[in-house]
């Protein structure tokens, strides 16, 4: 069994033009993840997988041990899913099926080593599929409503109003995926074509940073400034 950290930066942000590789603590986003991939004890060889040139080099230039694979740009697109850019890899770099691959999002960059390789030796051994990271929310979607036309509100899940309404308390406790840490077996992946499969292990974190608008890159750095205070 190979154990490979994947890191996945593509260019073509819209929220956050070349967010990947905006200064956070000084360093480019994706250092961060390729920093606690290195760190690990459990993973063997760093991955990135990228369409961009530019973020290619920069990361050659930060660690020679990172093996970058190029993806094409039909597989770096706004609709183009986990499953896709890691199937390319496995096949790109011929992964076994005993093989696991650890996804390491950039766009959730506080994280420890420890932690990573604690999931991974949590899952190793099971008979799950996959590993999800994932933290405890204080709303549960039973709560939550959508807009519609002319303003209608509606439950977002198929209850009545009064259903919605009732106490917190209520409902079971709740939990938001949030990129800190994912484990997946690429028997699964080659053999479903799915990046999960279905029988997920959860991996429980505290609350985790995800990075998607300017917001974020500002609190992002403010808590980097309060814990290195």
């Amino acid at each position: 069994m190979k154990i490979y950290g994947a890191i996945p930066a593509r260019s073509g942000s819209k929220g956050v033009k070349d967010k990947n590789i905006r200064l956070v603590g000084g360093i480019p986003l994706i250092f961060h993840s390729i920093k606690v991939s290195e760190k690990s004890k459990c993973i063997d060889r760093t991955i990135l997988t990228t369409d961009s040139e530019h973020y290619a080099n920069l990361t050659k230039n930060f660690s020679e041990s990172v093996q970058v694979v190029m993806r094409p740009g039909f597989l770096s697109t706004d609709n183009s899913k986990d499953v896709d850019y890691l199937l390319h890899v496995s096949y790109t770099l011929g992964f076994g099926l005993d093989d696991l691959i650890v996804l390491l999002r950039p766009t959730t960059p506080i994280r420890t080593h420890n932690a990573v390789d604690r999931a991974i030796l949590n899952f190793r051994e099971t008979r799950y599929h996959s590993l999800r990271s994932m933290h405890k929310i204080n709303e549960p979607p039973e709560k939550m409503y959508r807009i519609g036309y002319r303003d209608e509100a509606t439950p977002y899940m198929k209850i009545s109003h009064e259903e919605a309404d009732a106490p917190r308390q209520n409902f079971g406790d709740c939990y938001h995926p949030n990129g800190y840490v994912d484990v997946i077996r690429v028997k699964t992946l080659l053999e479903t074509k799915t990046t999960y499969g279905s029988s997920v292990m959860a991996f429980r974190t505290k609350p985790a940073i995800e990075i998607d608008s300017e917001e974020d890159f500002e609190y992002l750095e403010y808590t980097l400034r309060k814990r290195n205070s």
